[in-house]
C-alpha cells in the first residue's frame, strides 16, 4: 500500500466530494430489427403497480439540491429509496433523520413505507468515491463502484477479486481504522475516522465484475453518425454557456462524438454540429449535444417506442428514475427494451475499441427484462409512462453500454439530471 498516495487522495477528499461513474465498452454499429416490439398489456400491469411510488419519488425529489454539473447532493438524513412492487421505500438515518418533514412531503402517498438506516446517501457516496479513486491508483482490478440502497452498503466489483481478495479486505480493514474522513452536515462538523462513526469493513460489498465494451453507434431512435453509427436520444435545445442560447439540436452519447465540432450526418445528409462531448476520463456522464445545421430536419417531440413504426411523444422529463422502477429504451439497431432500475450514480470502468479504458462517473444501471441491447443502439432514448392509457412519456436519459455481448443482461445510461443544464427536452 503506497502510504503517500493514500494520504494524499484522501487529503483532497476533505475538500471536495467526488460523483463518479464507470463502466467499460467497445464501438458496435449496426442497423435497426424492425421485429423488436413490445407487448402493451405487460407493462400497462407494471405500471398501475408503479404509477404512485413514481410520483412519490418525483414529489421527493424536490428537495434534492442538482448542482450545476448535473451531481446531486441529498438531505443529510436521506439514505436511499427504491421501488418494490407497490411500495416507495424511503430510508432514513435513524439517529439523525428529521421524520415529521418527510412524512408532511409524502403525505398524499399511502405507498410509501419508511425504513430505518445507518449510514446517509451522501457519506456513501462520498466513501465510494475515495475507496475507488485509491484502488485505481493502487492497480487494483477494480471496474465499478456504487451505493446498494437495499442494503445500505457499498457496492464494488474487481476483474481479479478471487486473486485479490486478501489484499482487497486488508486495505479495507487499514482504511476504515486508520483514515480520517471530514464528514460534514447539519448534525456532524468535525473530522473523525470511518470507525469512529461505526463504519467497518463489513460497510462493503466486495464481487468479481468485467469490464463492459462501449456500443459505438428526427426521432429518438434514429440512426445518426459521426465517426460510427449512433442512437439520438431525444430532440430539444442545445443550451450554451455562457448566454444561455437556445439552439436547436438533439442529445446523445458522447462516445460517439470524439470531438467538439464534428459534422454529424442522417442518411448522408448533414444534420448538425458536436455542440458539446462529455466522454473523458472522470466525466460526469456519457453524453454529446449536437447543434441541427440543416432546418430540412423538422424537431419532434417524439421517439420510436413499441416498434419501429410506432411513436411515443416525450411530454416531460425525470432527473433520474428511483430503483426499483420499470423503464423502456428504443435503440436504432435492437429496437424496443424494458428493463428495472438497479443502480443510481454507479461509478464504471468503460473499455474502448482502441484497447484504452475511460471511468465515467453518474451513470444509472438496469436490469433487462425484456429485449436486448447492443451495437448502434448508444445515445437512444430511455423513458417511462406518465399517465395509463396515453401516449405520454417521460424522458429519462441515453443509453450508454450493456454487458449482453458477453452473456449479461446489465444496461447502463445517463440520466437526465446529468446534462439537464445544458440541453432542454422539446415536449410538445
Amino acid at each position: 500500500m503506497k502510504k503517500r498516495t493514500l494520504k494524499r487522495l484522501l487529503g483532497l477528499f476533505l475538500i471536495i466530494a467526488i460523483v463518479t461513474g464507470t463502466i467499460g465498452v467497445n464501438a458496435e454499429s449496426g442497423e435497426i430489427s424492425k421485429d423488436k416490439f413490445e407487448p402493451e398489456g405487460e407493462y400497462d400491469k407494471i405500471f398501475r403497480l408503479q404509477a404512485k411510488p413514481l410520483e412519490a419519488y418525483e414529489m421527493l425529489y424536490e428537495i434534492f439540491t442538482i448542482n450545476d454539473d448535473g451531481t446531486v447532493k441529498y438531505p443529510d438524513d436521506f439514505a436511499g429509496a427504491w421501488i418494490d412492487v407497490d411500495k416507495l421505500h424511503v430510508s432514513l438515518v435513524s439517529d439523525m433523520a428529521d421524520w415529521g418533514k418527510y412524512r408532511k412531503i409524502l403525505k398524499d402517498f399511502d405507498c410509501v413505507v419508511f425504513e430505518s438506516a445507518e449510514h446517509s446517501l451522501n457519506d456513501l457516496e462520498k466513501i465510494r468515491d475515495i475507496v475507488f479513486d485509491v484502488f485505481v491508483e493502487e492497480n487494483y482490478s477494480i471496474v465499478s463502484g456504487g451505493a446498494n440502497v437495499r442494503k445500505n452498503k457499498i457496492q464494488l466489483e474487481f476483474t481479479e477479486f478471487k486473486k485479490e481478495e486478501k489484499e482487497i479486505n486488508e486495505f479495507l480493514s487499514d482504511f476504515v481504522v486508520q483514515e480520517p474522513m471530514l464528514l460534514e452536515s447539519d448534525f456532524i462538523k468535525r473530522e473523525q475516522t470511518l470507525s469512529d462513526r461505526n463504519i467497518n469493513e463489513n460497510l462493503f460489498i466486495l464481487e468479481e465484475g468485467e469490464i463492459i465494451n462501449v456500443e459505438e453507434s428526427l426521432r429518438g431512435g434514429m440512426a445518426i453518425s459521426s465517426t460510427g453509427s449512433f442512437t439520438p436520444g431525444v430532440c430539444g435545445w442545445v443550451i450554451t454557456h455562457p448566454g444561455n442560447q437556445r439552439l436547436p439540436g438533439i442529445v446523445t452519447v458522447g462516445h460517439g462524438i470524439p470531438r467538439e465540432g464534428d459534422t454529424v450526418r442522417r442518411n448522408g445528409a448533414i444534420l448538425g454540429t458536436a455542440n458539446r462531448s462529455v466522454y473523458y476520463n472522470n466525466s460526469n456522464g456519457d453524453w454529446a449535444t449536437i447543434q441541427r445545421t440543416n432546418s430540412s430536419f423538422i424537431m419532434t417531440n417524439r421517439i420510436f417506442g413499441s416498434s419501429i413504426d410506432a411513436t411515443r411523444n416525450i411530454t416531460g422529463t425525470q432527473n433520474d428514475p428511483v430503483v426499483g422502477a420499470s423503464i423502456r429504451s428504443f435503440g436504432q439497431r435492437n429496437g424496443f427494451a424494458r428493463k428495472t432500475v438497479a443502480f443510481q450514480n454507479q461509478t464504471r470502468v468503460l473499455s474502448n475499441s482502441n484497447g484504452t479504458t475511460t471511468t465515467v462517473r453518474g451513470l444509472t444501471m438496469a436490469n433487462l427484462t425484456f429485449g436486448t441491447r447492443g451495437s448502434g443502439d448508444s445515445g437512444g432514448p430511455y423513458y417511462i409512462q406518465r399517465f395509463e392509457g396515453q401516449n405520454s412519456y417521460s424522458f429519462l436519459g441515453v443509453h450508454v453500454s450493456s454487458n449482453v455481448s458477453n452473456g449479461g443482461s446489465a444496461v447502463w445510461f445517463t440520466p437526465y439530471v446529468r446534462f439537464r443544464n445544458w440541453f432542454e427536452v422539446r415536449v410538445s
